[in-house]
């Protein structure tokens, strides 16, 4: 599926709403009249779904003919990362690889079985800036998806994507290695965001997509979201490298860290990113396909060493230390 484009570009007469972050109140003045147009315009006779700021089933019948090709419960890159930006391309795939767990378990870090991220591949005609005020546009009307966008009274533009919380990565978060969970205001621009390293976000990610208790200042607050655990990382290093120069060297391995084994490192990318490290030592990383990722479902959480003695000290009775959630330190045993 390809990316739908407005054809020259979004017309630069048509505006976003002018205040940013619109309450169910005023978003429900503003849009009154969008609604009983589209109403109208379909000649229908009731409101089914019973929310007055939803369209009715029939108008919506086939939008999703016109939805961009997006996983939105993974990395989205705004930044071009075609085989036309090779650097771009190499640091894109390294990023997609680090979004598995080199801890003491094994796994991905997002909770669905999709390992694969998007590349947005933004209209030219639309936008030059590759910026993350850029991806709503593309998201929502770009491509008239009427489900995530209202008009009001004058015309301007109202965002209203089913999603709370996006992860976007521009440009700089391909340098840095660093993605950015993104909450948008209804006007398109950013109400705030925290950047995080790719590995960093099993702590969050089933708060964020599937429990929803989770938000960007929840994040921040929280261990693996510091700011002291997510400092930019040089992404043109090999990625066994860039992990041992984030790792923490002192203490046992706990699932809280990132452990300093680069033999370990190695095993890890080979399994998780089968063939890689070939490439790259060929020089070669951006051509990877990233359809060879492992699955999640193919990945047993228990196939570290680190973890099969954990284990079985727990077994044989003893009690390891390790740094809980919240950064204290927890005797584990039975």
């Amino acid at each position: 599926m390809s990316a739908v484009y407005w054809p020259g570009g979004i017309p630069r007469e048509i505006k976003h709403h002018s205040k940013a972050d619109l309450s169910q109140d005023e978003l429900r003045e503003e849009v009154k009249g969008w609604l009983l147009f589209v109403e109208e315009s379909w000649s229908f006779q009731d409101r089914a779904s019973g929310n007055d700021l939803n369209y009715p089933p029939e108008a919506l019948e086939h939008v999703s003919d016109t939805q961009q090709p997006c996983e939105t419960r993974h990395v989205i890159s705004i930044a071009p990362v075609d085989e036309s930006h090779p650097v771009n391309r190499a640091r894109w795939v390294k990023l997609a690889i680090l979004f598995y767990r080199y801890d003491i378990e094994s796994g991905h870090c997002l909770p669905f079985d999709n390992v694969l991220p998007t590349a947005a591949v933004l209209n030219p005609e639309t936008t030059s800036t590759y910026s993350v005020e850029d991806f709503l546009p593309w998201y929502c009307f770009e491509n008239a998806y009427s489900p995530s966008i209202l008009m009001e009274r004058t015309g301007t533009v109202i965002y209203r994507p089913h999603e709370r919380y996006f992860l976007i990565v521009d440009e700089e978060g391909l340098k840095t290695g660093r993605f950015a969970v993104v909450d948008f205001n209804s006007d398109g621009t950013v109400k705030d965001s925290v950047p995080l390293r790719p590995f960093n976000m099993y702590h969050f990610a089933n708060d964020v997509f599937l429990h929803g208790r989770a938000g960007v200042q929840e994040i921040r607050e929280r261990p693996g979201g510091h700011g002291h655990q997510n400092q930019p990382m040089d992404m043109d290093l090999p990625i066994v490298d860039i992990l041992v120069s984030v790792a923490e060297p002192n203490g046992p391995p706990a699932p809280q860290t990132i452990s300093c084994d680069r033999e370990q490192f190695t095993k890890d990318i080979e399994f998780y990113a089968p063939g890689y490290l070939a490439l790259e030592a060929a020089g070669k990383g951006g051509e990877y396909d990233l359809s060879r990722l492992t699955e999640p479902d193919d990945i047993p959480f228990d196939r570290k060493p680190s973890y099969q003695r954990m284990m079985a000290d727990l077994m044989a009775g003893g009690r390891p230390l390790f740094e809980d959630i919240f950064g204290l330190e927890l005797s584990i045993g039975f």
